[in-house]
């Protein structure tokens, strides 16, 4: 594809690759819808040009004496911080059991690491806590009460880039979704030794990676086309703590032209990658 040399840096957070990348000091990063919907508000909008998977892979997980929906009700459930991907999760997941905020207590306890913590030393009732760590959750005596995948469409892990540098750059653009489809079809294609590779850069231990890279394939993305489906639970999410988020045109978070021309011009086929 003509790239030669390419730095990934990891952040702690969409809001701190945001600021990296408003400030000129990237030209891509991947995070959440809801930063592409927020944006819309600020002076330096970004679009979301491809997307790694629109499940949201959270579990509701409550402490061992609450094992039923009726249980949940009134308790208090950890999430990181309000507006973001698990507050969604927790509202999804108060929906699927037949609830709305009113009949929970959110609360803002950190991040996932935090958020165990704090429902394994009993500070907190329930939390919202990746499905991944489902074993080690289980294992703590800790009960799933319901899976949030089964909630509808969440954008999320979305490849994005300032809407000036999408315009000025098109042929950049359309090269870097290339070769982000062509990454996210290897975790069908060779998935092994993708967790090698994965295990390399994230410096964890070889098993771990493993686990993980077994698990995407079930709620990633294959083909990284999306719609603005993704988009509307996040903005109803967002508008509950910025009002005006409310009434952003979700059509302007978004470009999916780059995969359009990807699949008009034979790449997806080439690589045998589906598309629907």
């Amino acid at each position: 594809l003509g790239i030669t040399s390419v730095t990934v840096t990891g952040f702690e957070g969409d809001g701190k690759a945001l600021q990296a990348l408003v400030a000129g000091q990237l030209d891509f990063f991947v995070g959440g819808s809801s930063t592409a919907i927020s944006s819309q508000l600020t002076d330096t909008p970004v679009k979301v040009i491809s997307m790694n998977s629109v499940l949201n892979t959270d579990g509701l997980y409550c402490k061992s004496t609450i094992k039923t929906k009726e249980d949940v009700k009134g308790k208090a459930i950890a999430i990181s911080t309000f507006g973001g991907t698990s507050h969604g999760s927790a509202l999804i997941a108060a929906g699927l059991l037949g609830y709305t905020s009113k009949d929970v207590v959110i609360k803002e306890v950190g991040n996932e690491g935090t958020r165990i913590a704090a429902l394994k030393g009993g500070s907190i009732d329930c939390a919202v806590v990746g499905l991944q760590q489902d074993a080690a959750m289980k294992a703590a005596g800790l009960n799933l009460i319901v899976d949030v995948t089964k909630g509808g469409q969440w954008g999320r892990s979305g490849l994005m880039a300032r809407t000036d540098f999408i315009q000025k750059n098109p042929n950049t653009v359309l090269n870097v979704v290339a070769a982000a489809v062509r990454a996210q079809n290897y975790m069908w294609t060779n998935n092994d030794d993708a967790a090698v590779k994965f295990a390399d850069w994230t410096q964890q231990k070889p098993a771990d990676a493993a686990v993980a890279m077994k698990a995407f394939p079930d709620y990633g993305l294959r083909s990284m086309i999306f719609t603005v489906e993704a988009f509307k639970a996040p903005q109803q999410v967002l508008s509950a703590v910025n009002p005006p988020v409310a009434n952003v045109d979700l059509t302007k978070c978004f470009d999916a032209s780059y995969l359009q021309k990807l699949v008009d011009n034979g790449y997806y086929a080439k690589y045998s990658i589906p598309s629907k």
